[in-house]
């Protein structure tokens, strides 16, 4: 680790001086939304700091890691600036050396000697004072365990403590705290398994510097370049202002920077600030660089796991809130609720699989309904091509979605009907099966009712939310809600696609009766109550008449919940 620090520490130096964008800090709010509005409250005025730091002397020295004793210091609300890094790291099974009630006088007036540190820790202080610093932000002992009030304080605060950090050191190889920067015999399993936590993603996209560390080497990435301990010299990300980019750190500036034309700066910005999600303050196509990184950071996001499921909108809340002051949007369960017509069209990857959660967390036609499966939207995925939307969307859901709070919040939970999305359109009914094939991998065949086809020669490509819904060897009945068309004569492309939303009754899976165009939403029968439960993509090459395709459509009312 020391052959380490003099890379580690000329790479810290150089940004420092070099790059602006790493400089710029986001304006930091905490959000809360409402039916209709968002009621911000700047943190970037009385409270800049972590509540609590650890400190020690500014150098590493034989008698520091001998005798030495790293004190807890209460900063409490301050606009005073200190330096300090942070640390993102596992915890692993083990609770060892923690902050709680009864010992947290101790931490202050006594410390914690250097030698009784876990590894992880141990490394994290010394690399701290290498890089010429003395105060450590570490979640465990600067934040109380098992202190409800305390951790809901802190927990929305994450965006100020690795935002307004110097650097965030992370310890990507080790499984525990005992592991170390660079522990040693790393099962491939648990390689780079800090990463895929979601917590830490959060951790990596807001920090404006990352230097991590893995069992054989170390890694430096800021919001402009990227550098190696093989390769130290740094390289300029070239796609890092693109909304396709894959990078966390370009997607939390695409979030940073995103402005409306004629939208103003940061400290134009009010320290309390509402504003109406009813109506767009600009045309729609101008947010679309902003939600196709959206898009990526959810597939990004939904892959990580989490320790705690209710955890799903909390452990992102310091990106959601730095979105949406900007934007000005309302979202509704992960969703950007004036474009819900493009956000509805997401699925799971099929190199990914995904679960329930174990306890209900949100409507199905979300995506936090699922836990595991990387998400992907296809119509940003898409785009440029522009599909025919084939129904129109009619928000219901009195209530938007606060990311400052664990899932489900409880006045959200009663009625759950009470958050449907109401949709009109064209719905096939069908069946799916699900089988195996020779090498144990699952596969679907859907077959759809003919009416309302679109082509004779039809090839399905079913994609649930969660296989687990589908039983081997079992046919279940769903309904097909068309919600895209794109065209292959106009868009030039080899085949016609159309893009389907997969149901089933709220009550369970069967076939339902038709309803009349004319009924009205709020005579829906109970039986148009229905559940997501997959996606499906049919191609085809030729195309029936317009005129007999829209007669033999059944356009349809359907309440999804």
């Amino acid at each position: 680790m020391d052959a380490q620090a003099g890379i580690a520490k000329g790479w810290l130096e150089e940004c420092l001086s070099a790059h602006d964008s790493c400089r710029k800090r986001a304006r930091l709010y905490t959000i809360f939304s409402t039916d209709n509005s968002n009621l911000c409250n700047s943190l970037n005025h009385d409270d800049l700091m972590p509540r609590r730091l650890l400190a020690f002397p500014p150098s590493s020295t034989e008698e520091f890691r001998t005798c030495g004793v790293v004190k807890l210091v209460e900063l409490g609300k301050t606009e005073e600036e200190l330096p300090y890094v942070a640390l993102s790291h596992r915890w692993g099974g083990k609770e060892s050396c923690i902050a709680k009630k009864s010992n947290i006088e101790s931490l202050k007036s006594e410390g914690v000697p250097f030698a009784q540190l876990p590894k992880t820790f141990q490394d994290a202080v010394t690399v701290t004072q290498n890089l010429g610093y003395s105060n450590l932000w570490i979640d465990s002992l600067c934040i109380i365990q098992g202190d409800k009030e305390d951790w809901k304080a802190e927990a929305p605060r994450m965006a100020v403590v690795y935002g307004n950090a110097v650097c965030t050191l992370a310890a990507v190889d080790a499984s525990d705290n005992d592991g170390g920067f660079s522990p040693s015999n790393v099962d491939d399993n648990v390689r780079g398994g800090l990463n895929r936590r979601g917590w830490v993603l959060q951790e990596r996209m807001i920090s404006p510097r990352t230097l991590s560390f893995s069992a054989d080497s170390m890694a430096w990435e800021c919001r402009e370049c990227d550098a190696t301990q093989e390769k130290p010299a740094f390289q300029t990300r070239s796609n890092m202002n693109n909304e396709r980019s894959l990078h966390p750190k370009d997607i939390f500036t695409i979030f940073r920077d995103f402005r409306l034309p004629d939208s103003g700066d940061d400290d134009e910005l009010p320290l309390k600030l509402w504003f109406s999600t009813f109506e767009l303050e600009g045309d729609p196509d101008e947010y679309t660089p902003f939600i196709r990184a959206w898009w990526q950071l959810i597939s990004m996001y939904t892959e990580c796991s989490l320790s705690v499921e209710s955890d799903k909108f909390l452990a992102m809340h310091g990106i959601s809130s730095i979105s949406q002051i900007w934007t000005r949007l309302g979202n509704s369960w992960g969703l950007w609720r004036h474009f819900l017509d493009k956000d509805l069209v997401w699925y799971i990857d099929s190199m990914s699989s995904a679960s329930r959660p174990k306890r209900w967390l949100g409507p199905s036609w979300s995506w936090v309904n699922t836990v595991g499966g990387k998400v992907v939207n296809d119509y940003y995925a898409t785009l440029p091509v522009e599909p025919n939307l084939m129904l129109k969307p009619e928000i219901g859901m009195p209530v938007g979605t606060s990311f400052d709070q664990k899932l489900p919040i409880p006045a959200w939970s009663g009625d759950k009907q009470f958050y449907g999305v109401t949709l009109k359109g064209d719905i096939r009914a069908g069946e799916v099966t699900a089988s195996v094939d020779g090498k144990g991998q699952k596969f679907y065949k859907m077959s759809l009712d003919p009416t309302g086809r679109w082509s004779e020669a039809e090839v399905h490509d079913f994609r649930p939310d969660v296989a687990e819904d589908f039983e081997v060897g079992k046919t279940i009945p769903v309904n097909c809600l068309l919600f895209h068309h794109y065209d292959a004569e106009y868009h030039k492309l080899p085949s016609n696609r159309d893009i389907r939303l997969v149901v089933v009754p709220h009550g369970g899976p069967q076939n339902i009766n038709p309803i009349l165009e004319e009924t009205p939403v709020n005579e829906v029968a109970e039986e148009r109550t229905m559940k997501r439960v997959g996606y499906l993509e049919t191609t085809y090459v030729q195309m029936r008449d317009y005129s007999d395709i829209w007669d033999d459509m059944w356009l349809r009312y359907v309440r999804l919940i």
